[in-house]
């Protein structure tokens, strides 16, 4: 079990989700943070560059389970990023 406030981590064979986890944390903080429109869809817009790099690496292996865990850690995180878009365009 993983203790409470303890970050979780997938266990990447080449280190690319660790290397992009923390700019996808910092992203997804100023999403959360930010009270006005073009600030969340700029933090949006960096989100999904930032998980864009997971979704096209190279050396994903679709056998491995970490691949596909990251891999859809990555997917539901566009979702988001998308969706953060999508509200922003609502209120303009």
């Amino acid at each position: 079990m993983i203790p409470p406030g303890a970050k979780a981590s997938i266990p990447c064979p080449i280190g690319l989700y660790q290397k992009q986890e923390e700019e996808i944390s910092r992203c997804t903080a100023a999403i959360n943070a930010s009270a006005v429109v073009a600030d969340k869809v700029r933090a949006a817009q960096d989100l999904q560059r930032s998980v864009s790099v997971l979704l096209g690496c190279s050396a994903y292996d679709e056998s491995n389970h970490a691949c596909q865990l990251c891999r859809e850690v990555a997917l539901l995180r566009d979702k988001t990023a998308s969706l953060v878009e999508k509200a922003a365009a609502l209120v303009r």
